[in-house]
């Protein structure tokens, strides 16, 4: 691993593809002004099963990737399969990219990771901030306040949602009055704006 210092230590670029098929460029994170958090892994890591728990709560404190701060778990030796499962098993909601199928094991040899979980916060700057030890809650969300990051509510969006979930018009086609079921499966705050086919919005809710 990087011997970091008080000196900061320019972070390799890389691009990795999670188990969703999304693509990660670690660099158009940093030039668009996030902070990235790393987080080196591998299924059947007891630590890895410890700490993710204190990473998730970090990654849902701070926005679920829509504020300041950009969280990636980056596998190694396994494969997609394996790495959703692990995911599932734990909660695990933030990106992750397998270490055989997603590129994961060639960032963990450009990093020198040689002990898991290594977490590692990389700033706008694409420096290497702290590899912080050990990952809790507490260490992971103090220190990323200290570098200005501000905490915010995961605000999941009704199109994310709709994917997981059918909507129901009834009746349907419309001829006086419709109900309209929509089942989403996260607790937050949604936006609902129903618009008719020329774009006039008819109906708008909170």
């Amino acid at each position: 691993l990087f011997h970091l210092s008080n000196a900061q230590v320019l972070a390799p670029d890389f691009t990795v593809v999670d188990t969703d098929g999304n693509s990660h460029n670690l660099y158009d994170y940093c030039e668009d002004g996030k902070i990235v958090v790393l987080d080196f892994f591998y299924v059947g890591c007891s630590y890895c099963e410890y700490y993710s728990v204190h990473i998730q709560q970090s990654y849902e404190d701070f926005g679920c990737n829509n504020g300041d701060v950009v969280f990636l778990a980056i596998d190694w030796n396994d494969t997609d399969a394996e790495v959703q499962t692990f995911d599932s098993t734990y909660s695990l909601t933030y990106p992750s990219a397998s270490g055989l199928e997603g590129g994961g094991d060639s960032v963990v040899s450009l990093y020198n990771i040689s002990y898991f979980t290594t977490l590692l916060v990389i700033g706008p700057n694409k420096q290497i901030l702290k590899n912080i030890k050990p990952p809790t809650t507490n260490n992971i969300d103090s220190f990323l306040l200290v570098l200005g990051a501000q905490m915010t509510p995961c605000n999941v969006s009704i199109e994310e949602e709709v994917k997981e979930s059918n909507v129901q018009l009834i009746q349907n086609p419309i001829q006086q009055d419709a109900k309209i079921f929509l089942h989403v499966t996260k607790s937050a705050n949604y936006q609902i704006c129903i618009s008719d086919l020329s774009g006039k919005v008819v109906y708008q809710n909170e």
